[in-house]
């Protein structure tokens, strides 16, 4: 078995030996990890391989069965994947009718479930209709309950309306895979919407806990299962008053886990580490200066087009944002509008930062991975990042007196319940922009000399 990477995502491979090809009418299984990234196609492999290694069984049982035997077997396959659909087709004119008309339709899916339970006995066990003697000596199954409980949305499967749902769910293909993928956890956990509970949700991140997971990501996968279940439940797959990822314990994020500003004086430090490792057209030096000097997240400096930069008037516009609160319009302090306008003048693909290799997790990912080497060979923990800048503005500003409403303003925060997007709401840029100019770093008055290498020729 082995992993390759298509335009859409990462796959399990596996070749099926000649012998076992008959079984599947194919030679090889594959299936999609639904991720882009290499190191979560990892994690996700082994689930996937123990998936194909009981496909590989089940054809090797099969294919040792006498011809008679595997012809049954091969029918009663086919005859519980068409009553399957039939079922799902009924579900859908069920949660369609209207309240008044259930107790009539639910009669006619009584009659369909037995009606595919006489259709699976005659492809099962040859038996052509229920004169023929043998008929009633088949043995009885649950495939007519388990009919009406699918029709009826009594017992739907978790993975049902993953992608439905994901439709509807604002974010770049970052966030939506994220959703995909602690979704499908959830769905190895709970295979059927109805064996969600509350304790079972409980003992699953005691053993997400167990299992090594940071409570960052405990805490993600149960913010992306809630959401889900509120799906769940409009669509009518879920009980209205059940809770079940509610009041749950859970283990604490520790001190080491929590994000810290970098100290000024650090900060400077990091910045002449970052210049020194930045080559020709490099644009790991102007990431941390643009973070250190604007407070904005990775992607909203790594994905800020030159377009949307107004040099002589001295802002730029942040259009795409985690929130509502982070669309906006923020002012370039006087220390990095030379190297501001260096980055547009020479710009390539018409990008700030130009050059930056972009993938599933955006057009920072790459770079943002060096800055995390960068800063570790520095003696940094992982509680300082590229996002302990956007933190370190923030402490800053408060500490150089700016009010609060300024200070979310700028950082893109949402503050006493009022968003200040695109213009800074109430407050004006001028206004800003003063706040801004707070942000004084020990020995950076200018960054003239990371300009001169960005007109060199490579």
């Amino acid at each position: 078995m082995y992993l390759v990477e298509r335009p859409a995502g990462w796959f399990l491979v596996h070749d099926i030996p000649p012998r076992l090809q008959p079984a599947f009418d194919k030679k090889r299984l594959r299936k999609s990890l639904g991720t882009k990234s290499k190191s979560e196609a990892q994690r996700l492999r082994p689930d996937v391989e123990a998936q194909f290694r009981d496909l590989l069984a089940d054809a090797e049982r099969r294919l040792n069965l006498p011809m008679a035997e595997r012809r049954e077997t091969a029918a009663r396959s086919k005859a519980a994947t068409i009553m399957e659909k039939s079922a799902i087709e009924w579900r859908m004119r069920y949660l369609g009718a209207a309240p008044q008309d259930r107790a009539r339709l639910e009669a006619a899916i009584d009659d369909a479930a037995h009606e595919h339970e006489e259709r699976n006995a005659i492809f099962g066990h040859g038996v052509h209709s229920r004169d023929d003697p043998r008929f009633d000596a088949i043995p009885p199954t649950e495939r007519a309950a388990h009919f009406v409980e699918i029709a009826t949305a009594a017992n739907v499967a978790t993975t049902a309306t993953i992608e439905e749902y994901l439709k509807t769910v604002a974010g770049d293909e970052k966030a939506v895979g994220q959703k995909r993928t602690a979704l499908k956890r959830l769905a190895a956990r709970f295979p059927a919407v109805r064996d969600i509970n509350r304790r079972g949700v409980q003992l699953w991140v005691n053993d997400l806990a167990t299992q090594g997971k940071k409570p960052a990501t405990v805490d993600r996968y149960l913010s992306d299962a809630r959401g889900y279940w509120k799906y769940l439940q409009a669509v009518g797959f879920a009980g209205e008053d059940e809770r079940p990822f509610a009041e749950l314990s859970k283990r604490n994020r520790s001190a080491k886990d929590r994000i810290k500003p970098f100290d000024p004086p650090d900060a400077v430090r990091v910045l002449d580490a970052a210049r020194r490792a930045s080559g020709v057209g490099d644009m790991l030096g102007p990431l941390v200066a643009l973070a250190m000097h604007t407070g904005a997240r990775r992607e909203d400096i790594c994905a800020l087009r030159v377009d949307a930069v107004d040099l002589d008037n001295g802002w730029f516009d942040v259009h795409e944002a985690k929130t509502e609160a982070g669309v906006r319009r923020v002012p370039i302090h006087s220390v990095i509008a030379p190297l501001m306008r260096a980055l547009c003048a020479t710009s390539a693909d018409g990008f700030v930062l130009s050059g930056l290799t972009e993938n599933m997790n955006g057009r920072g990912d790459l770079i943002g991975k060096r800055f995390s080497r960068l800063k570790t060979a520095m003696g940094f923990g992982r509680a300082h990042r590229l996002h302990s800048f956007r933190h370190t503005v923030a402490t800053m500003l408060r500490n150089a007196g700016a009010s609060e409403d300024r200070v979310a303003a700028i950082m893109g925060h949402e503050y006493r319940r009022m968003t200040y997007g695109h213009y800074g709401g109430s407050l004006g840029l001028d206004a800003l922009r003063e706040t801004l100019e707070m942000l004084r770093y020990p020995g950076v008055d200018d960054l003239a000399g990371m300009v001169e290498p960005l007109h060199a020729d490579p």
